[in-house]
């Protein structure tokens, strides 16, 4: 069957889904943290990653909620570091990622990423035009796209191709030849290939060099988690619901619940 180029591609069964929209990798812009870390201050890694990280992720919409208190009742814990949890999070992530491929991406995947953005873009973009000349876009919503054609502008321009297809979409919908769930998809493979790029920048050459970037995110990330555990205790003690908003990543299932003892040092000002 001849491929329709306005269906921006049909999604490959063999191929991860990419419907569901992915952050950007964190893990080159916490390179400076990573980098600053003191290697024999590093921490074991006695967890599952996936299983920590995703752990970490799913508590951090609590440990916001509880920001303005912890800032107001603990004066000695780090803020910035409860703030990066998420970022945290994803850079280990990315990194168990980087150690399990040791800078091998699927080079069929890879291609496949690379020519759907490719025809994406170039869909939208033409498409866009013709909105941009009757003022349904702004002209300077495409204003940043590039010229060149690396693999990470056309991840870029396709991202803000999407969003200005959505920001219009109340104008417009339903007279452009692709539909919400497109735009979506799009958005999802813009967001692949930052992530294969990513990936192939910043993965190491060398098995040792993996093993110690990814202890080393583990280390931040545990790092940040303990100082969001030790401020939700302080705060939710009176509660007593701390391990419910910030539970242990090394809790042993099956294992009885000890009574909190009292925060010793909670820092409260």
């Amino acid at each position: 069957m001849p491929h329709n180029p306005l269906s921006l591609r049909q999604p490959d069964p063999a191929d991860p889904s990419l419907d569901d929209v992915q952050r950007p990798p964190a893990l080159e812009r916490l390179r400076p943290a990573l980098a600053a870390l003191d290697p024999n201050k590093l921490h074991p890694l006695n967890v599952e990653i996936a299983v920590a990280a995703t752990t970490v992720l799913g508590c951090v919409p609590k440990i916001n909620a509880l920001r303005a208190v912890i800032a107001a009742a603990c004066n000695d814990v780090d803020l910035s570091a409860i703030d990066q949890l998420a970022d945290r999070a994803y850079a280990l992530l990315d990194a168990d990622a980087a150690y399990g491929h040791s800078r091998t991406i699927d080079p069929r995947f890879r291609r496949g990423i690379i020519q759907e953005a490719t025809e994406a873009r170039q869909i939208l973009h033409t498409v866009a035009l013709g909105y941009i000349e009757t003022g349904h876009i702004p002209r300077d919503a495409l204003r940043s796209l590039h010229a060149r054609r690396g693999h990470l502008d056309i991840a870029t321009d396709l991202t803000a191709l999407t969003t200005a297809f959505v920001d219009a979409w109340d104008k417009i919908g339903g007279q452009i030849p692709f539909t919400r769930e497109k735009l979506s998809r799009a958005q999802g493979v813009a967001e692949q290939l930052m992530k294969i790029v990513g990936l192939e920048d910043v993965a190491p050459e060398r098995p040792a060099e993996a093993t110690q970037l990814r202890l080393r995110a583990w280390t931040l990330l545990d790092i940040a988690y303990d100082e969001a555990r030790r401020a939700v205790t302080h705060v939710r003690w009176k509660h007593g619901d701390a391990d419910e908003i910030a539970p242990s990543l090394r809790a042993h299932r099956g294992r009885k619940k000890t009574k909190q003892k009292e925060p010793v040092a909670g820092g409260t000002g």
